[in-house]
């Protein structure tokens, strides 16, 4: 009985190699399909916020794998 997105977004063992590209490289790294946009990096208070496909914010829990 456990949320599917909760556990995709908080269940752990899924990696990925993230980094960082400026804005007009992602027309270039798509084309080539060696990366994909998830997110965008900006000035201020860090935040991390869930879209979902219909463009509405997931509230979460902010649970999961504290690194530090």
């Amino acid at each position: 009985n456990i949320d599917p997105l909760q556990l995709a977004l908080t269940g752990g063992e899924d990696y990925a190699l993230v980094f960082t590209a400026p804005p007009e490289r992602e027309a270039a790294l798509r084309a080539a399909r060696r990366a994909r946009p998830i997110g965008s990096v900006t000035k201020g208070k860090p935040v991390v916020r869930v879209i979902d496909s219909g463009g509405k914010t997931v509230k979460t829990k902010g649970e999961g794998f504290q690194h530090f």
